[in-house]
């Protein structure tokens, strides 16, 4: 009868042990799930930046979107100031290289569109390059021209929510939001309406959230002399930075 208990007990020890090694190993696999679904840091996530334009236009058409009957020219050599004389595509990437430079401080990476002024790269071709360097968003550097020189400010630009190509309406709404109230912020620029369009093709061809953003008018000549001061460059791509950076943190972080 002793025996016969002993060999009880020997069986209970053994079959605890058993459960409490598949319980560790239920553990094991749930820190491995876990560990899947972690949060995306800063040196993971990847801005691409597009300084708009370029020296020569490419004034071939493109469709606007993929598919679309709808064409506009390929890219343009942008506006210029009307004080300045400064070319629209030099100020685009002066503002692109500082911004890079405080997003790489920010511990991001960063992609660039274009490094140079002397490029040929549609529109499209923009968004196709970004997305191939797996970037997370795409941030168009634009400045705006107008016909009446006392309009003024800066906007960003996202797709509507009814945009039939791109469906990243909720995040880039953000983005763009995020990045206009920072920008302005930092350079007591006139804040206008941030505006949704489905007509732009850096915006129809990216399936990741996209903005434009107009950093103000250079055909006003007071926003011209302001935009053309390298100071003022620094605090334009600030700006931009701080408005990326609050963005990572409400979506950026997500795998």
């Amino acid at each position: 009868m002793k025996k016969a208990k002993r060999v009880f007990l020997v069986c209970m020890v053994m079959l605890l042990a058993a459960v409490q090694s598949v319980s560790a190993a239920g553990s094991a696999g749930g820190t491995s799930v876990q560990e899947t679904v972690k949060k995306k840091s800063r040196k993971d996530f990847i801005i691409a930046i597009d300084a708009g334009h370029q020296r020569k236009g490419n004034y071939r058409k493109e469709p606007i979107a993929p598919g679309s009957g709808k064409k506009k020219a390929k890219v343009s050599s942008g506006t210029q100031g009307v004080a300045t004389g400064l070319a629209e595509y030099r100020l685009n990437l002066a503002v692109a290289k500082c911004l890079k430079k405080q997003l790489k401080q920010m511990g991001f990476q960063v992609y660039m569109v274009r490094k140079t002024h002397d490029v040929n790269i549609p529109n499209s071709k923009r968004v196709k390059m970004a997305v191939k360097a797996k970037a997370d968003i795409l941030i168009h550097i634009h400045a705006n021209g107008s016909a009446r020189r006392s309009d003024k400010g800066a906007f960003t630009i996202c797709q509507t929510k009814k945009n039939p190509w791109q469906k990243q309406y909720k995040k880039s709404s953000a983005l763009a939001k995020y990045v206009l109230n920072a920008y302005c912020a930092a350079t007591s620029i006139k804040k206008r309406p941030i505006s949704e369009r489905d007509d732009l093709t850096g915006i129809n061809y990216s399936p990741i959230p996209t903005i434009f953003i107009e950093m103000g008018y250079m055909t006003n000549p007071s926003e011209d002399r302001k935009m053309a001061k390298k100071a003022n460059q620094l605090k334009m791509a600030k700006g931009i930075a701080d408005g990326v950076e609050k963005y990572y943190k409400a979506y950026g972080r997500e795998r």
